[in-house]
């Protein structure tokens, strides 16, 4: 799934305290998120619909894949403007250090999706993203879902307004809630990453920027190694249900 990256289990994402720390949200909630980690959103070329969809976010060459969307830049960017989220996938997910608030962002943005795929599927919105009016209006549509979630899980987040999305896409601001210009939502008691740090920039590459998939550092180096093209390098063993290999 997150191809073409290695995920090492030994020393940076231990699958069964991920799995028992879902024990600390909702039942409902913690459905969405083990979905999100075995593959289980209804993307289009998962269910092997007759046509397979693009990107639903925009992105040129891509398709509706969850392999995708966990490195999609677009996505990333919407949820960092709203939640100012982690870069990194597997935390972002809740699946290497999870959170309380990481597990509840990830059921968010399980639900968002699926909302703005059955406009799609309902002839709503035009699913094919042939031009850039049509892009902007799944962004709208995936945001307002977006907002009622978090709202139903009392997630403190920035309100979303398109213009202000683009500037803050096209143009690489800091996430600063803080900021005036952006109204934010706050619910007492709503767990956020690094709280006690009162701000913290992060950077979104512009759009005419080949945009990479983060890699997430640990203390011990770099979690999520690229493959060399053209094949495989060393050995591992493949953990069928994440579809991701596992390095010994």
């Amino acid at each position: 799934m997150f191809a073409p990256s290695v995920i090492d289990f030994t020393n940076y994402a231990d699958a069964d305290y991920a799995i028992n720390f879902t024990k600390n949200i909702q039942p409902a909630t913690a459905i969405k998120v083990v979905k999100t980690w075995l593959n289980g959103w209804a993307t289009s070329a998962r269910m092997h619909e007759e046509v397979v969809l693009p990107c639903l976010f925009g992105c040129s060459g891509k398709t509706d894949d969850l392999i995708h969307y966990l490195q999609c830049p677009h996505l990333y960017a919407l949820c960092n403007y709203f939640f100012k989220a982690d870069s990194c996938p597997l935390i972002r997910i809740g699946f290497r250090n999870p959170t309380i608030h990481n597990l509840k962002l990830t059921a968010c943005v399980f639900t968002a999706y699926h909302v703005l795929k059955a406009q799609i599927r309902n002839g709503h919105l035009d699913g094919m993203q042939k031009d850039t009016r049509t892009i902007h209006a799944a962004w709208s549509v995936f945001a307002n879902a977006l907002e009622a979630e978090a709202g139903e899980h009392r997630i403190s987040y920035t309100v979303f307004s398109l213009p202000k999305f683009i500037s803050f896409l096209v143009n690489g601001h800091d996430h600063d809630p803080s900021s005036l210009t952006h109204q934010v939502i706050n619910f007492p008691g709503s767990q956020e990453p690094n709280s006690s740090v009162p701000t913290v920039p992060i950077h979104i590459q512009p759009l005419h920027h080949v945009v990479q998939m983060a890699s997430c550092r640990g203390l011990g180096g770099q979690v999520l190694t690229p493959q060399p093209p053209g094949g495989e390098s060393g050995r591992g063993v493949y953990l069928s249900i994440f579809m991701i290999k596992v390095v010994p």
